[in-house]
């Protein structure tokens, strides 16, 4: 769902139409165990310079982007964006043979990793996946930042 959210967001579809004809793979990867912090950097940046498309905000995200490349990290941590909703996401979980929906209590985060991808292992899990209109009204846009 997070990674749908950032793609709708950055190409600005808010219309249930713009989504035919959408289609994608998307791809996990594996992040190693002894990855810590130093490796996966938890951005220091308030939430909203981390939201927020000024650009003194785009501005202080590549300054921090730069300082944690000099300190030596493969990648960063961030909350989402594009979610509305970032303290919990919903899921469906099957428990005691039954699908339920529920929230997971655990925030949306973004991971970007600057490391070479032949690094990690990864695996398409979707082929041709596309954003269902469930997804648009959640989808954070310009005006609607936390403050």
């Amino acid at each position: 769902m997070v990674a749908w959210a950032e793609w709708l967001r950055h190409e600005e579809i808010e219309d249930p139409a713009d989504l035919e004809g959408i289609a994608a793979a998307l791809w996990a990867v594996l992040i190693p165990e002894a990855w810590g912090p130093d490796h996966l950097a938890a951005v220091p940046l308030p939430l909203h310079t981390v939201l927020s498309t000024t650009e003194a905000a785009a501005q202080a995200r590549l300054n921090q982007v730069a300082m944690l490349k000099l300190c030596g990290a493969t990648g960063l941590k961030a909350p989402t964006a594009a979610l509305l909703e970032v303290q919990s996401h919903r899921c469906l979980r099957v428990q005691q043979g039954a699908n339920q929906m529920a929230a997971l209590p655990v925030a949306a985060e973004v991971i970007v990793l600057w490391c070479p991808a032949n690094d990690l292992a990864g695996w398409c899990c979707v082929p041709e996946g596309r954003p269902g209109a469930e997804l648009l009204p959640l989808v954070r846009r310009e005006g609607r930042l936390p403050q």
